[in-house]
């Protein structure tokens, strides 16, 4: 599976869109519709990465958008869009529901989901992380570095050309995420739900 584009998009981020209200064959559409709008930039709080904020079949959505120097969407997904309209985020009363840990180009690894079950996930980069959720600093610094080797191997011409020096890197680096996946899960209270979003596959894991 490549890592980026339209399939990535929907897989990763599809249930995101559809409590948006965006069904899987509008998402590319929505995408474009955001990449061509001119949309000023809204800012994201406690995030550092903008969204766009749209509108697309009658309701209001952020997007967050990454596009390499060739113009080519690496990465596309919904925030909740409390996070952008001056409402308070996190949300008064709420807490982490589940936290997924997934590498992706233009995007922190970790998309935490407060409140109820509907709700979009929220992108983190891991310096912004400990905002909501406390973690220990050797992990954060761990799954730092991880996240750089992923971003890293980005090739900005064709990003569908993107990989790892071998495929025993690609595998270290799956194996790896999924470690710190579990050391994740282990550092957080129990009944929050903890994914792994394994990198060039399109399996998510639970721990």
């Amino acid at each position: 599976m490549t890592e980026s584009g339209a399939d990535l998009i929907r897989n990763r981020h599809g249930a995101d869109f559809a409590r948006c209200g965006v069904s899987g064959d509008l998402i590319n559409k929505l995408v474009m519709h955001v990449a061509t709008s001119g949309t000023e930039a809204a800012r994201v709080v406690g995030h550092n990465r903008p969204a766009y904020v749209v509108e697309f079949g009658g309701k209001r959505i952020p997007v967050a958008l990454s596009i390499a120097a060739s113009g080519y969407v690496i990465s596309a997904h919904p925030e909740p869009l409390a996070r952008v309209d001056g409402s308070q985020w996190p949300p008064a009363g709420s807490r982490p529901t589940s936290v997924r840990l997934g590498a992706e180009w233009g995007a922190g690894p970790f998309w935490v989901r407060f409140g109820p079950e509907k709700a979009v996930a929220a992108n983190y980069l891991p310096d912004e992380i400990r905002d909501v959720l406390d973690l220990p600093a050797d992990l954060l610094l761990d799954i730092a570095r991880w996240d750089h080797d992923y971003q890293g191997i980005l090739d900005q011409n064709y990003p569908p050309d993107s990989a790892f020096a071998s495929e025993d890197a690609a595998l270290n680096f799956r194996r790896t995420g999924l470690t710190l996946a579990k050391r994740l899960a282990a550092a957080l209270p129990p009944g929050l739900v903890v994914e792994y979003a394994e990198n060039f596959g399109d399996r998510i894991l639970t721990m």
